[in-house]
């Protein structure tokens, strides 16, 4: 048995444009460093309250998936999409799926594509959180992330890298 598993935002779809808009939409001009990063490691501080940046990331969130639903996630397909459903249908082979996104926007991502969104197995995640996902799923595995800082949590964890790395 295979086992596969990708990060969604900058791999499966080029969301960096959409994310954006939708904080933008709330009013939240998202910093660059945030990026790749749960909303609850940045946004709290960046408007000083957690019971603000919970609101504001759930009204995110809803503009977010009404882009998705929208057409926004196929017109942004990168080609490890295609790739990833192709091996889906592969007998021997689990795909999983990571994302730092909420649950919700990581699920819309994943349907919108065609992809099983019931191996949606860790939302919120931090890159030093996805090792233990790895070593939960399978003693040796596939990571795909277009962050390089992927690499260290599959590595430690036994598994092989795939950086993919998108210029856009």
């Amino acid at each position: 048995m295979t086992v596969w598993c990708s990060d969604i935002d900058g791999v499966l779809v080029n969301s960096r444009e959409m994310v954006i808009e939708s904080y933008k939409l709330v009013g939240v001009d998202m910093p660059i460093q945030a990026w790749g990063q749960p909303w609850h490691v940045w946004l709290p501080s960046a408007v000083r309250s957690y019971d603000v940046a919970l609101e504001l990331h759930k009204q995110k969130t809803e503009a977010y998936a009404e882009m998705l639903k929208n057409g926004a996630a196929v017109s942004n397909k990168l080609p490890f999409a295609e790739i990833l459903m192709a091996l889906e249908k592969r007998n021997g082979t689990q795909v999983f799926y990571v994302t730092g996104a909420a649950r919700e926007a990581g699920t819309a991502v994943l349907w919108a594509l065609g992809l099983n969104s019931k191996n949606l197995v860790a939302v919120n995640a931090t890159t030093q959180e996805r090792e233990g996902v790895f070593r939960e799923l399978a003693p040796t595995g596939v990571y795909i992330d277009d962050r390089i800082e992927g690499q260290a949590p599959a590595t430690a964890a036994g598994w092989s890298f795939i950086w993919a790395k998108q210029d856009w």
